[in-house]
């Protein structure tokens, strides 16, 4: 099912091609069950289209929500990480209430220009999802021009009542600090 709703590019090019083919074939014959099946070929091509446009996955509604935890601290906010931790979170900062005042003292007093995600690699098995994230921080003020990335771990759980909550993660470890 990930093949059809997260990325149905492969699918789409062999519908594609299917097509291609039977209309050189109608091309020398005019046969209507060679141009039914073309049409057919370009019907599934076109779901596939939009059963990927349409359809969130579980993988990318994670994918999505750590864009915008991103696109938040760029802006000194921390609405949507905060509001993604669970209530039984353990690790980095130690529980809930220890990483809440870690993150709202780091985000008001730390000096960000930017920050993107690099690589998310998302593995799921169930309710459970293990996230490597690595992270490129583009630090303002004294040390502007300085460019960080950084690897961590986040561990994401589906909760029946709420969703997917961040369950824990790791303390994120430069992997490589370069300059202009």
């Amino acid at each position: 099912m990930d093949t059809i709703f997260e990325d149905p590019t492969t699918l789409v090019y062999i519908a594609g091609a299917v097509a291609a083919v039977l209309f050189l074939i109608w091309r020398g014959s005019q046969s209507k069950g060679v141009l039914y099946g073309m049409l057919a070929a370009l019907c599934v091509a076109g779901g596939l289209l939009a059963a990927d446009a349409l359809v969130e996955t579980e993988r990318e509604y994670l994918e999505s929500t750590v864009d915008r935890i991103a696109s938040e601290l760029e802006q000194k906010q921390g609405t949507t990480f905060l509001a993604n931790l669970d209530d039984d979170y353990t690790g980095f900062g130690g529980n809930k209430v220890g990483l809440t005042k870690l993150a709202n003292s780091r985000i008001k007093s730390t000096l960000i220009d930017s920050i993107s995600i690099k690589e998310c690699e998302i593995e799921l098995t169930g309710e459970l999802a293990k996230m490597n994230v690595l992270t490129r921080v583009m630090p303002g003020g004294a040390k502007k021009g300085l460019r960080v990335l950084l690897r961590l771990t986040v561990r994401w759980q589906k909760r029946p009542d709420v969703g997917w909550r961040i369950i824990s993660a790791t303390k994120p470890k430069i992997v490589m600090p370069f300059g202009q």
